[in-house]
């Protein structure tokens, strides 16, 4: 079986410095792609960017909290200034409220949509 190769593809993989995210964000880099990783947590993208790129992988770092939706474009701007395109989004970043269902509203949960395009629904 041939592997896949991604060569020339740019990738954005949220919640990239953990866990699932580090996972696609490495299957990514091993099959060519170049990959903007994005995490809320520092320390642990610096760390997922350095591991990904040795041996000449294209990973870049950009500390970013989701929950700012109205800046969810600099996202994209950062994929495409780095790399000169954008081919594929992975949303693998979560959060998560321990509350009762009956207090769960969208407001709580900070439930919206984001359309393909990057920027969210007024």
């Amino acid at each position: 079986m041939q592997a896949m190769t991604l060569s020339g593809k740019v990738a954005i993989v949220t919640g990239g410095a953990r866990g699932v995210g580090k996972g696609v964000a490495a299957a990514f880099v091993k099959a060519g792609a170049s990959v903007l990783i994005v995490d809320r947590d520092a320390e642990l993208g610096r760390s997922t960017e350095a591991e990904l790129s040795i041996g000449g992988g294209q990973a870049v770092f950009l500390p970013f909290d989701l929950s700012r939706h109205r800046e969810l474009q600099d996202i994209v701007d950062a994929a495409i200034g780095r790399f000169g395109r954008l081919d594929t989004l992975v949303n693998v970043a979560q959060a998560a409220q321990l509350l009762p269902i009956a207090e769960l509203t969208d407001e709580r949960c900070g439930c919206r949509s984001i359309p393909a395009s990057g920027r969210p629904y007024s």
